[in-house]
This record gives structure tokens, C-alpha cells and sequence, in this order.
């Protein structure tokens, strides 16, 4: 769990826990999701994906957060692109590319709300978008071209929806702030 204590029972920070302990943890099992040998890399996916999606990760700032994407899923996605790698077991890493592609998909919407609060959501959002493209481009992938298209509409579509449901909290804002000001002018017509 991320927030138990110390071994010696006097309580150990969170990012503590997190920077000493649980992202060096994932970057390794994500380093092992490009492993040669499918078993250890099927085995390192499992591991990291249950790592990634544990509930207790939501007690990370939204910058310790950025780093799961920043340190962990980015270098594996880069990982995956290497030629080098995908020579060692074209079918098995074409197969874990779709596997990562999805872990970042469930990341990104299960935590979408402590990604928005990270102040560089914009570059992080761009940097999925470039991952896609490299993706789509990578050894002419059959496999990962539908499920990136798939990908990035419903990337857009949340995006759009986002905007919409700001859009709708302004507007909501603004009908609050006449009725409030209405409401003093009225408050103040009356002192008078």
C-alpha cells in the first residue's frame, strides 16, 4: 500500500514511498515489458498494469502522477518502437504494443481528473497524440492501426466533452454571478 509506515514503525512519506520505492518498482517492470522472452515480458506487463491501476495511486499529487506516464508508459511505448526490439518477436511485441496502448488508455481516463489538475496537461495530452502517430506508422501495423484510429476519437471525443462540460461550469458561473449581482444591487437599493 502506498501510504503504510516503515519497517520500524515511525511512519514513511508518501512521496517517500513513491519516488524510493514504487516508481522505481514500475520503471523496471516497464523496462521488462520489451524483454525478449515473451514470458518475462507478459509477466512484467501484468505486473506493471495492476501497479499502474491500483486504487491507492490516487493519493499522488498530480505531478507524482504525470510520472507514471513521464517515466514508466512513455519510455516502454519508446521501447516498443525500437526495431531492434521488435526484431527479437515481431508478433509477441506487436502484441504488447496493443497491450501498452491499452494500459494507457485505462490510465488515462481512470485518472483523468488528477492529470488536469497537473499544471502541463497540455504537453502530456500532445505527447499521447504523438505516440499515437508513431504507432500508426510504426513496421506498418495491421494489428494497432484500427485500435489507434479507435484510440484517438475516443481521446477526442473526451476532449471535446471536457471542453463542453467547461464551457457548461462558465456559463453556469456566469448565470450565478448576475443572480448574485442582481441580488446586491437589490440588497443595496433597499440600505438606501
Amino acid at each position: 500500500m502506498l501510504t503504510s509506515g516503515s519497517t520500524k514503525g515511525t511512519p514513511c512519506p508518501v512521496e517517500t514511498l513513491w519516488s524510493g520505492y514504487w516508481l522505481p518498482l514500475l520503471s523496471g517492470l516497464g523496462s521488462n515489458c520489451c524483454h525478449p522472452i515473451t514470458e518475462i515480458r507478459q509477466a512484467a506487463f501484468i505486473h506493471l498494469s495492476k501497479g499502474l491501476l491500483l486504487s491507492e495511486l490516487n493519493s499522488l499529487t498530480p505531478k507524482e502522477f504525470s510520472q507514471c506516464f513521464e517515466k514508466v508508459i512513455f519510455p516502454s511505448l519508446e521501447d516498443l518502437l525500437n526495431a531492434e526490439v521488435y526484431r527479437a518477436d515481431p508478433k509477441g511485441i506487436e502484441a504488447t504494443r496493443v497491450q501498452m496502448f491499452g494500459l494507457l488508455c485505462k490510465m488515462f481516463l481512470q485518472y483523468l481528473n488528477k492529470l488536469v489538475g497537473f499544471g502541463d496537461f497540455p504537453s502530456l495530452w500532445l505527447r499521447i497524440l504523438d505516440f499515437v502517430a508513431q504507432y500508426m506508422k510504426a513496421n506498418d501495423s495491421v494489428i494497432l492501426v484500427s485500435p489507434l484510429l479507435l484510440l484517438l476519437l475516443l481521446l477526442l471525443l473526451l476532449l471535446l466533452l471536457l471542453l463542453l462540460l467547461l464551457l457548461l461550469l462558465l456559463l453556469l458561473l456566469h448565470l450565478y454571478a448576475d443572480d448574485l449581482c442582481l441580488s446586491l444591487r437589490e440588497n443595496q437599493c433597499q440600505s438606501h
